[in-house]
């Protein structure tokens, strides 16, 4: 009997994804609400605090780690989004100075909108939350594409942020209905190319089939 039932998904799901975390980032106070993104990264950690022997246990027979190494993992992954929460409320100052007599400046920091997310097979949890924590906790907010090959895994991690009751928005927080999208792969559509992702992570960047991949990262 088959264990679990992901979502496998093309371009359509992956664009509505791409419009539903831009309207939450122009239509609510998430990016200037470092409080909340603080409060809502402790709790997705201690939701993932909740399953880490599960998720353990469900990577290695996804991946074929040591039951130690991914324990560890998940473990780790839980400390970062304590650390990406509480750089949340300490990294929004900006800067101003007087590099000569009359001249000044001073820069803000701002969220950039929508983050696109790509983890790969062989660590997802912790390359997942490696960007997501710093994202959220920058104030944006984020399209996230797990990899395929670990189904039982990201179902735990998706398990956990449908339990975060701080990442659900204001209108549904009182209603058991919450988009979970589990993309098995974008088919022949590059994250890099969409308007909205101002911020693709390139842990595995998916490229259209019609062009070779990037060899590196653009900076």
């Amino acid at each position: 009997m088959p264990q679990i039932t992901v979502v496998s998904a093309g371009r359509a799901e992956a664009e509505a994804a791409v419009a539903a975390a831009r309207t939450a980032f122009d239509t609510t106070d998430w990016p200037r609400n470092a409080s909340l993104r603080a409060r809502a990264l402790n709790e997705l950690a201690d939701r993932l605090a909740e399953r880490v022997p599960a998720m353990g246990r469900a990577l290695a027979q996804e991946n074929g780690k040591l039951l130690q190494q991914t324990t560890w993992e998940v473990s780790l992954s839980v400390d970062w989004l304590r650390y990406s929460a509480a750089s949340a409320l300490t990294q929004i100052a900006g800067r101003a100075g007087e590099p000569q007599p009359g001249v000044h400046f001073h820069s803000t920091p701002e969220a950039m909108g929508v983050a696109g997310i790509i983890a790969p097979w062989n660590s997802p949890v912790i390359l997942l939350v490696r960007d997501l924590g710093p994202a959220i906790g920058a104030g944006c907010t984020a399209v996230v594409k797990p990899p395929g090959q670990t189904g039982l895994t990201n179902a735990l991690f998706a398990e956990a942020v449908a339990a975060t009751t701080y990442l659900k928005h204001l209108a549904h927080r009182h209603s058991d209905e919450i988009g979970l999208l589990l993309v098995d792969k974008f088919v022949s559509f590059d994250i890099t190319d969409d308007p909205d992702p101002r911020s693709p992570n390139c842990t595995g960047v998916v490229t259209k089939r019609t062009r070779p991949s990037p060899s590196s990262c653009p900076t």
